[in-house]
């Protein structure tokens, strides 16, 4: 018998679809990085949220554009992307996402900075 995805393990896409909603409903309105959402619509940053990460928990292929596209025309900067890692985090505790699963999925998202930030580094650029 095959091994259970992560996907599978966390719940399925419904559950991953209720924990995206709730993370991203936590990112636009979080007063440090909520700005940088005023104008996205939210059903579809969700949506996206929602393939790519189903993409590294063994869902499926990822159908948006590239990251880097996706960002360049972004200002974001190292300090946003971790408050960002910091909101995700706490909702995937909430949802009591087996660690091994968050572990994983924190990872992946760390390795994306230089694809997301300006700065590209470990550390807040002043």
């Amino acid at each position: 018998m095959p091994e259970e995805s992560d996907l599978e393990r966390l719940g399925g896409r419904t559950r991953l679809e209720e924990l995206i909603s709730v993370f991203i409903d936590r990112v636009t309105s979080d007063p440090m990085i909520g700005f940088l959402f005023r104008n996205v619509n939210k059903d579809v940053l969700k949506a996206r949220e929602v393939s790519f990460a189903a993409s590294h928990l063994g869902g499926g292929p990822y159908e948006g554009r590239p990251l880097r596209d996706a960002h360049t025309r972004h200002r974001i900067m190292g300090g946003q992307f971790n408050r960002r890692l910091v909101l995700l985090e706490k909702t995937l505790r909430e949802f009591n996402v087996p660690e091994d699963i968050r572990e994983r999925w924190l990872e992946h998202t760390r390795a994306l900075r230089a694809e997301i930030t300006r700065d590209g580094s470990d550390e807040c650029v002043g």
